[in-house]
């Protein structure tokens, strides 16, 4: 259980958390037999970029499945990425952090908490009889942007949906969260850092992340949006075609049905947009957003945001060329 926690010593506490988890879900108690994660989709996508939006649509989707939020304490467990670890530096995982024990724990782990989309009752709640033997499995977390390659040799059939978002807004929204962070603690992933004096850590952890510790909100911003792009670019790319697909924030805004029924085939689900409930065919507010949208929002934060876009230009212009060779985020159904 220490080696799984990424624990040498004594348990601390988000062991036991993950360890009483394992009790709960069956891990341990094996009154609960997991179903098949068929083709389980992953959301790969920067904090703030509309990953939230997106998810609370594609889970609604009639025979999805999923947890109903993000899965920072599942992950964070099993991988050994939080402070009481004396190993953790970043909350990068690639292929050589890939184990079946892993594997095993994520999938018991969620299976406690999977919701069905249909009838939002949990996996764990229904029946024996009743339960399906495989689900089609959603998942969101930004951190994940950072385990690709780890998700991908845990789950062989793993698909990848990568939600890219513009610079100035999405660094905006992370500057906003960011001050929301140090006011009321919310979007605080990290209180205290290894290592450091520095406190209320908001959001994604990169490798490098010390040498910006000291730097402004608006600077940290621009390398947490850099760096969330580049290394999800970087460990798609290494996957075959089919495994993955683009979609932007801006066109989830625009033609919110077109693109939501497109990744409904990618992920090989009939769409129905009728679980949705929009108005004027317009997505309703995701619950993680500060405030309504509007397309100016960023103009508030236009001063800090001049002076670190030269900083992400070419991550930009990267995910531009990316877009147009996938011949405008086109996906092949599964």
């Amino acid at each position: 259980m220490h080696e799984l926690c990424g624990i040498t010593r004594a348990p601390l506490e988000k062991c036991r958390i993950l360890t009483a988890e394992w009790v709960a879900s069956g891990w341990i108690d094996e009154y609960v037999e997991v179903p098949v994660f068929d083709r389980p989709t992953f959301i790969i996508a920067a904090p703030r970029s509309g990953s939230t939006l997106l998810f609370e649509s594609l889970r609604k989707i009639p025979g999805m499945w999923s947890i109903g939020g993000e899965s920072h304490e599942i992950f964070d467990g099993v991988l050994g990425h939080h402070v009481g670890n004396p190993q953790f530096e970043s909350i990068r995982a690639t292929s050589r952090d890939v184990d079946p024990k892993k594997t095993e724990a994520l999938i018991h782990l969620f299976t406690h908490r999977l919701i069905d989309a249909g009838t939002e009752r949990r996996y764990v709640d229904q029946p024996p009889d009743q339960r399906p033997k495989s689900i089609r499995f959603l998942d969101k977390l930004p951190k994940n942007s950072f385990r690709v390659p780890f998700l991908a040799g845990s789950f062989a059939d793993a698909k990848f949906i990568f939600l890219t978002r513009n610079p100035r807004d999405n660094i905006s929204s992370l500057i906003d969260a960011w001050h929301e962070g140090r006011r009321s603690g919310r979007f605080v992933t990290y209180s205290r850092l290894p290592g450091t004096a520095l406190k209320n850590w908001c959001f994604v952890l990169p490798p490098g992340w010390r040498g910006m510790a000291h730097k402004s909100v608006a600077e940290i911003a621009a390398f947490q949006w850099a760096q969330s792009n580049e290394t999800a670019l970087d460990d798609l790319l290494g996957l075959a075609p089919d495994r993955w697909c683009a979609v932007s924030f801006a066109a989830l805004i625009s033609q919110p049905m077109a693109e939501l029924r497109r990744l409904a085939g990618f992920i090989g689900l009939e769409f129905d947009a009728r679980p949705l409930e929009m108005k004027s065919g317009v997505l309703a507010v995701s619950s993680s957003a500060l405030s309504l949208p509007s397309p100016d929002k960023w103009r508030k934060n236009a001063l800090e945001i001049e002076r670190v876009l030269p900083l992400v230009e070419s991550t930009a212009s990267r995910i531009d060329n990316m877009i147009a060779a996938r011949d405008a985020i086109t996906c092949t159904p599964s």
